[in-house]
C-alpha cells in the first residue's frame, strides 16, 4: 500500500483545482479525498442534466444541482433559458451559492410555486431572471412564490431580477439573517419580498414595480404557537427589519409592518400607492389572540409622492377606500381594532415610534395620521398638496391627525398648500394627546392652523 506526500492537482468537470495535501495518507484514502474534492467542485447546471434551451424540461435538474454536495452551482451565461414546470424543492442544504447571472429561469405553471428553500443555512443567489412565463390576472391559492425561505438562516439575495407572480416575489418565512438587496422585482399579485415571524431582514436598494400588495413587509401576528422557530433564534417578537434605499413604483402599499420590534424605514422613494407609503400597525383581529406590538421603529428621510390615490397596478385601477384603515394618511402609525377598522376597540398600543425628515408630496386622504402611540417623536417632516376639501374627499381634510397619543415630541414639521384652489381644511389637528409641540410651518389652510380638542396636557410652543 502507497504512501504519498506531496501536491495533487485534481482535474474535475468545472475545470483544475489545486488542492494542497499535508501528511501522509494511504492509496485508499487518496481516492477518498479525491472524490470529495471531485463532489465539491463548482459546477453547472448542464452537469445535471439541464439543457437551458427553453424547452426541455429543467426542473429536475435544476432540484438536483441545488440539493448536491457541490457548494458552487453556475447557470451556463448568455442566452440560457431554463424551464420550470412545478415546485423545486431544497431542503436541509448548509452551503449553496447560485451563480446565475444572464440566466433565465422561469415557471410555465402559475399554479405551482418555484423555489423553496427549506431548513437551509449559508444560501447565496447571484443575478439571474426569475417568475412565470405568462403575467398572472389575479392572486394564487397563497403558496405560488417565486421564492420562498422558511425556517432558513443566512440567507443572500444580490442582483436579481422577479417578473411576474401569483403570489409573493420573496417570502421569506420564520428565517434568520436574510438580505435582499439591489434587486428588481415587478409584476406580483402580493407582496414583492414578504417577512414574517423572522428577524435580522434587510431590504437593501431594491426596485419594485406594479406591486399588488406591499412592496415590502415585516410582520408578527402575534400567535406564539406560530413563532417557535423564531424562540429557537433567540427572539420572542420579529425583530430588526431595516428597508434602506428601496424606490417603490405602482404598489398598493409601499411599506407595511404588523406588532414587530426595531424596525427601520430609511431613504426609501414611493411614488403612486393606492394606501399608504408606509404604515406601522397592530392588527387586533387579523390574527384572533395575537399579542404582538409594534415597538422602537424608525421611518425616516423617505419620499412618497401621490399617496392614497388611484392608482394602476398590473393593467388595474384600484381606488383607495381605507381611510378608516392604513389608507388613512401617506405615512400610518396606528391600531387597528375590529374588522381592522379604527375605533372599533383596539387596546393594543404602539410605542417608541420616531418619524423624523420624510417628505410628503400629494396625499389624497391625511399626509400623516397615528392613533394610540406612546412616545411618539415627529419632527422636520414636510407635507405639500395633501387632503381634499369636503365633500370632494371623504376625510375632513386635515393634513396631519394624531389621536390618543403619549409622550409626543412634535417639532419644526412643514405643511404647504400650493394649489391654485387651497384644499387644506386644517394643518393639524389633536385629539387626546399629552407631550409638546415646537414650531411648525403652516401655508395656505381654509380654517386656521389647529384643532385642539381635549388636548389640555399638550404643551404647545408656537413661533409662527
Amino acid at each position: 500500500m502507497k504512501t504519498y506526500r506531496k501536491n495533487k492537482v485534481l482535474v474535475g468537470n468545472g475545470g483544475k483545482i489545486e488542492i494542497l495535501l499535508r501528511g501522509s495518507f494511504t492509496q485508499n484514502s487518496r481516492k477518498l479525498v479525491k472524490n470529495k474534492f471531485l463532489d465539491e467542485a463548482p459546477k453547472f447546471l448542464e452537469q445535471f442534466g439541464a439543457k437551458g434551451d427553453g424547452k426541455t424540461d429543467d426542473t429536475q435538474a435544476i432540484s438536483k444541482a441545488l440539493n448536491s454536495s457541490s457548494p458552487v452551482i453556475y447557470a451556463r451565461k448568455g442566452k440560457s433559458y431554463y424551464k420550470i414546470s412545478s415546485k423545486i424543492i431544497i431542503s436541509g442544504v448548509k452551503k449553496k451559492k447560485l451563480i446565475a447571472t444572464g440566466a433565465t429561469f422561469l415557471n410555465s405553471d402559475l399554479t405551482k410555486a418555484t423555489f423553496l428553500f427549506q431548513d437551509c443555512t449559508n444560501i447565496n443567489i447571484y443575478g439571474g431572471k426569475y417568475g412565470y412565463v405568462n403575467m398572472p390576472t389575479d392572486n394564487g391559492d397563497g403558496s405560488q412564490h417565486v421564492f420562498q425561505f422558511d425556517n432558513c438562516q443566512d440567507i443572500s439575495v444580490n442582483g436579481i431580477h422577479i417578473k411576474n407572480s401569483p403570489e409573493m416575489g420573496i417570502a421569506i418565512t420564520n428565517s434568520n439573517r436574510v438580505t435582499i438587496r439591489n434587486s428588481r422585482i415587478e409584476h406580483t399579485f402580493r407582496d414583492g419580498t414578504y417577512s414574517h415571524y423572522s428577524a435580522n431582514v434587510n431590504y437593501l436598494y431594491n426596485t419594485y414595480i406594479n406591486i399588488k400588495d406591499d412592496a415590502m413587509s415585516f410582520h408578527d401576528y402575534g400567535l406564539d404557537e406560530q413563532k417557535k422557530q423564531l424562540l429557537k433564534y433567540g427572539y420572542k417578537q420579529a425583530t430588526n427589519l431595516l428597508a434602506k434605499g428601496n424606490v417603490v413604483q405602482n404598489s398598493y402599499q409601499g411599506f407595511g409592518s404588523i406588532g414587530s420590534v426595531n424596525v427601520s424605514v430609511l431613504n426609501n422613494k414611493f411614488n403612486n400607492v393606492v394606501i399608504a407609503g408606509v404604515s406601522i400597525f397592530n392588527a387586533q383581529e387579523m390574527y384572533p389572540g395575537g399579542n404582538a406590538s409594534a415597538k422602537r421603529c424608525l421611518v425616516q428621510n423617505n419620499i412618497i409622492t401621490n399617496a392614497c390615490s388611484t392608482v394602476i397596478i398590473n393593467g388595474k385601477s384600484y381606488k383607495n377606500n381605507g381611510q378608516a384603515s392604513t389608507g388613512r394618511a401617506a405615512i400610518c402609525i396606528i391600531s387597528l381594532g375590529a374588522k381592522n377598522q379604527l375605533n372599533q376597540g383596539e387596546t393594543k398600543r404602539l410605542s417608541a415610534i420616531k418619524v423624523i425628515g420624510n417628505t410628503i408630496i400629494g396625499s389624497g386622504a391625511n399626509g400623516f395620521f397615528a392613533n394610540l402611540v406612546d412616545n411618539l417623536y415627529f419632527a422636520k417632516n414636510g407635507f405639500t398638496n395633501c387632503s381634499g376639501a369636503v365633500p370632494e374627499q371623504s376625510l375632513n381634510g386635515d393634513v396631519i391627525e394624531v389621536w390618543n397619543c403619549t409622550g409626543l415630541w412634535a417639532d419644526a414639521n412643514s405643511i404647504i398648500d400650493t394649489r391654485k384652489k387651497v384644499l387644506h381644511q386644517h394643518g393639524y389637528a389633536f385629539n387626546n394627546v399629552s407631550g409638546q409641540m415646537g414650531s411648525w410651518r403652516v401655508k395656505g389652510v381654509l380654517r386656521g392652523e389647529k384643532v385642539l380638542v381635549s388636548t389640555q396636557s399638550l404643551q404647545s410652543i408656537h413661533n409662527h
